[in-house]
Order: C-alpha cells, then sequence, then structure tokens
C-alpha cells in the first residue's frame, strides 16, 4: 500500500503522527490495523470508536455550564470498523429543561441529512446531565430509548452523557464496542467513564 494511502487512512481515523507516539500504539502498529480493517467490517469484530480529547473538551464546552440539558451529533468518518467522534453537529431543540431534552425533528433529520451529503455518517450523540460527580452521569431509561431508537434504525452510534464538572460516560443499549480516546486534557477514570481536565 502506497505511503500516501496510508496517510490517509490513517488521518481518517483522527489520529495524527503524533497523537500515535503519545499513545500506546505505535505508528507501524496502527498502519497494521488499517491496512487489515481498511476495507470491510470484519465479521464478529466490535465496532472501535476513535474519539481525540479536543473533541470532548469542546463537547463539554458546548454542553455544559447551562441550567438546562443539551444535546447534539457527533459525526465522522467510517473504515470497515473503524468510527471517528471528529465534529460536533448542531440541531435545533424543541423543549430543555433542567431534566430533559428533546430534538426538533425536522432540523435533526436535515443535519443527518448534512452529515450524508459530506460523505460521513452519525457515529455518536452527546447530551448533557445537570449534576456533578460520576454518579451523575448515570444512564436513565430515556437515554437507553433514544440510544435503541438510533440503533434500530441502523445508525452505528454511540452514546455519551456529560456532567457539569466534565464526567463523560460512554454507553451503548446491544451495540458491542471499544473506544479509544485519543491525545491530552482528558483521563480515563473507570469503565467507559473519562474526565475532563480543565473542567
Amino acid at each position: 500500500m502506497e505511503k500516501k494511502v496510508l496517510m490517509k487512512q490513517y488521518a481518517i481515523l483522527g489520529q495524527s503522527v503524533w497523537e500515535s507516539i503519545r499513545t500506546e500504539m505505535t505508528w507501524k502498529e496502527a498502519v497494521r490495523e488499517v491496512e487489515e480493517y481498511a476495507d470491510e467490517p470484519v465479521e464478529g469484530k466490535p465496532n472501535t470508536y476513535i474519539a481525540g480529547s479536543w473533541l470532548l473538551e469542546d463537547a463539554y464546552g458546548f454542553l455544559c455550564g447551562k441550567p438546562v440539558e443539551s444535546m447534539h451529533y457527533v459525526s465522522g468518518l467510517k473504515l470497515g470498523n473503524y468510527y471517528t467522534l471528529e465534529r460536533i453537529t448542531e440541531f435545533d431543540l424543541s423543549a430543555q429543561s433542567s431534566c430533559s431534552v428533546k430534538g426538533d425533528l425536522p432540523s435533526s433529520f436535515k443535519s443527518l441529512m448534512d452529515i450524508e451529503g459530506h460523505g460521513y455518517c452519525l457515529t455518536a450523540w452527546f447530551h448533557s446531565h445537570p449534576g456533578t460527580g460520576k454518579d451523575s452521569v448515570f444512564v436513565s431509561g430515556t437515554d437507553i430509548a433514544t440510544q435503541r431508537r438510533l440503533e434500530s434504525g441502523k445508525y452505528p452510534v454511540i452514546g455519551a452523557i456529560f456532567s457539569q464538572d466534565g464526567f463523560i460516560r460512554f454507553f451503548s443499549d446491544s451495540l458491542d464496542y471499544d473506544l479509544r480516546v485519543l491525545g491530552k486534557g482528558v483521563k480515563k477514570i473507570d469503565e467507559n467513564v473519562y474526565k475532563v481536565s480543565k473542567a
């Protein structure tokens, strides 16, 4: 495989050479994984979602610091079993309170069309909870119901809940997945739970 192609595919995974050096994965290991899974998804292998710490910091700033819950989509690229979390994709909200948030359907559909129109796919949806601390990012019944609707609609997404002090919990309903958070400024706390350092 030509070096230019490898560089492009590696960039699609949302990493840079320097990010790979800062992680446990070496450049050669990353390239080997890209070559192995670049074409088609491997049956039985869980999806791997790759998120940069900078995106998570931006999402925290977008969602939190408000007296009401907020929400947005995250779009990225698909490469075999790999999905990148790259871009905050906003849509209008029809209702917000301290304990719930609801998206405006026409606006959310338009956002989905914009994502697909750019050759991207919906890879995650993020929303905030009003509390603080690790326990505040619990997955509610409403959260699971929303996630289930997305998964049953054939969107290969994961969800994430942000607390007001920077805790993040990633989750799914029945989707089997692995998650890699690359870059500095976000620390892993527990299984699927991370913390934004600047919060």
